[in-house]
């Protein structure tokens, strides 16, 4: 089993959205510089996440996000939004999507036991951000996209460590890895990215694994600690941009906890 959960804070326009549900969660960060992106943002969010409860497993995902960018374009107001979604094929694989910028990470269950330092956790990104060399989005959905802006990236993941995976995402709000660019590779570019508040929502997500709970308050106990962590960073004013932050946990990292609080390494 699979464990999601979302959580978003406004913080200067309220244009970010998020949901998850039973097999997948997504993300949309509106455009700021146009003024409907907050309409946008949520309508792509829940438009999106309505295809995730009703289709499991099989669909096109090109195709629905083309009869969502279509849907937006009659809408009135100008407005943009990105969008990063992960939803099950099965119980044991899952499908990323994204367009625009933002960032992806995938973490194994052991991520805290294992990390390198003090703040050095194990961890890789999963995302190549749709920017330019001025760091402009060249891939979302607007009112005003064609059929480049809207061409999704995916990739599948089978989720098999034998400690657990985790994967987290997040909107430029927390931060984006294109930020710190550090290699020119043509058009394209690699990024690295060492977020302090990324490491903070590692810390908090190690405490909540260390939390016994039952499997129907997982989820639960997930998005609350999300939704702490997303107020903290607001309260602290960490966070210049609305932010959203999802997280995927499979069954054997709640399993893999377990075994070290019995002392079973």
């Amino acid at each position: 089993m699979n464990y999601f959960a979302t959580s978003t804070k406004g913080v200067s326009k309220n244009q970010d959205s998020s949901e998850s549900t039973h097999n997948g969660l997504v993300l949309c960060d509106g455009i700021g510089s146009l003024s409907g992106s907050g309409i946008v943002s949520s309508t792509v969010c829940e438009l999106f996440i309505n295809e995730l409860i009703n289709h499991y497993g099989g669909f096109d995902d090109q195709k629905i996000v083309n009869e969502i960018s279509e849907q937006i374009k009659r809408m009135k107001d100008e407005g943009g939004t990105t969008l990063i979604y992960c939803r099950e094929l099965n119980e044991d694989s899952v499908r990323i999507g994204y367009l625009g910028n933002g960032g992806i990470s995938g973490l194994r269950g052991d991520f805290y036991y294992e990390k390198l330092g003090e703040k050095v956790n194990l961890y890789t990104h999963l995302m190549l951000p749709h920017v330019d060399r001025t760091g402009a989005l060249t891939r979302h959905i607007s009112t005003n996209s064609f059929a480049n802006t809207f061409q999704i990236s995916t990739l599948d993941l089978t989720l098999n460590s034998e400690c657990g995976d985790i994967l987290i995402f997040f909107t430029d709000g927390l931060g984006s890895i294109e930020t710190q660019f550090i290699a020119d590779v043509d058009e394209n570019g690699i990024w690295r990215s060492e977020l302090d508040l990324f490491h903070e929502i590692l810390f908090a997500l190690h405490e909540n694994l260390q939390t016994k709970c039952d499997r129907e308050v997982r989820n639960d106990g997930l998005k609350m600690m999300l939704d702490n962590k997303c107020k903290e960073f607001k309260d602290q004013g960490s966070l210049e941009d609305d932010i959203s932050i999802g997280l995927l946990v499979t069954e054997k990292v709640f399993d893999y906890y377990l075994s070290k609080e019995s002392g079973n390494d």
